[in-house]
């Protein structure tokens, strides 16, 4: 059902739209974006889109409905970069079965086409969705720490070795 695509500069206007959307933006650490803005995030993240990493729009028919993400990422108080997996989708996406099946899709890719293991999902201690997601995916519930500021729970999920 749906199409994972990287991000482009020129979806600029798509990532500002979505920006505005409260349920895209809620438990975010950014702010909505007007399309200056939104080119200027993706133009400082495209970068970080090396070896297999990056960041992909979710398309659902013709329309970009959310993002996923496979970055290198680093907590507050850490040193150690972790592979962390990251998802979010437009309110009127939500109860669909989307940010399941997206991130199903970029955990699987994660695993067996990058070798990553284990991955990691920086989840909110308050996000009950996300962290249900996480769950049905067979992360598991880990220890709190700080990402970016905000206090979060780090989900971990490993292939069997």
């Amino acid at each position: 059902r749906l199409v994972l695509q990287p991000w482009e500069l020129s979806d600029a206007t798509a990532l500002a739209r979505l920006t505005q959307d409260e349920g895209f933006v809620e438990f975010s650490t950014f702010s909505p974006m007007d399309i200056d803005q939104a080119a200027a995030f993706l133009e400082a993240r495209l970068p970080l889109c090396q070896s297999g990493f990056g960041i992909w729009a979710v398309w659902h028919h013709d329309q970009i409905i959310g993002n996923v993400q496979l970055l290198k990422q680093t907590l507050d108080d850490s040193q150690e970069t972790l592979p962390e997996l990251g998802y979010r989708l437009q309110k009127t996406s939500w109860g669909q079965g989307f940010a399941s099946e997206a991130a199903s899709a970029l955990r699987d890719y994660a695993t067996n086409t990058l070798q990553c293991n284990p991955i990691h999902a920086f989840i909110d201690l308050n996000n009950h969705r996300s962290q249900s997601v996480a769950r049905k995916l067979g992360f598991l519930e880990g220890p709190t720490a700080r990402f970016k500021g905000s206090d979060i729970r780090v989900w971990s999920y490993s292939l069997a070795v």
